[in-house]
């Protein structure tokens, strides 16, 4: 199971229909004492410049976008758009897609520092919109 601030690309992730893409994705919580048994996620996108070209790097909360240029020292080699809505996987779900199909690869861990601004810059940001049961998992670490 991906470790709180693992980047990990989700080969083959459904979208509506029957269609599929990579997503890179960073875990936000410990699976190992989650109470929901869901993995907890923010999605990453390098292809969205046009919507977020106004983004400075770090803490984007008018955007609601956490961003990473390319000249970061972090394990995202362009520039990344960490976008700031949680998207919870059953462990379960993870696990068939990992171990099985092999569809899950770590790209590597944010830094400490990177992680902990992150992490500031989701409560700044949406803490009212992130459920009762996910809070303790993410921000009491």
């Amino acid at each position: 199971m991906p470790a709180r601030g693992e980047v990990i690309c989700y080969h083959k992730y459904p979208l509506r229909g029957s269609k599929t893409k990579s997503q890179f994705m960073v875990s936000i919580n410990d699976i190992r004492n989650s109470i929901s048994q869901q993995c907890l996620f923010l999605f990453v996108t390098t292809d969205k410049p046009k919507r977020y070209k106004e983004a400075s790097p770090g803490c984007n909360p008018d955007l609601q976008v956490f961003y990473l240029p390319s000249s970061n020292k972090e394990c995202l080699k362009k520039n990344s758009y960490i976008e700031l809505w949680i998207k919870p996987i059953p462990q379960m779900t993870l696990l068939n897609v990992g171990l099985v199909g092999r569809g899950i690869q770590s790209i590597g861990r944010l830094s400490q520092q990177c992680y902990d601004d992150l992490i500031a810059c989701l409560k700044t940001t949406r803490i009212n919109d992130i459920p009762h049961v996910f809070r303790n998992e993410v921000f009491n670490y």
